[in-house]
């Protein structure tokens, strides 16, 4: 019996551990994707600037 109740301890640890690591997997992934949405944002906003200025050179 003793046997059976450490061995659940441990798989409930090991479970805890898989949670915890899932959950760091997703706050990197979605910070990767905050700080490229981030850098296109910049990138898209600098082009447009760059429409923008050649647009009012025209005029």
């Amino acid at each position: 019996m003793k046997s059976k109740s450490c061995y659940k301890r441990g798989d409930v640890l090991l479970e805890g551990m898989l949670w915890i690591g899932m959950g760091a997997l997703l706050l990197v992934a979605l910070a990767q994707i905050l700080v490229e949405s981030k850098e296109w944002f910049r990138r898209v906003a600098h082009e447009e600037g760059i429409e923008m200025e050649r647009m009012e050179m025209h005029y």
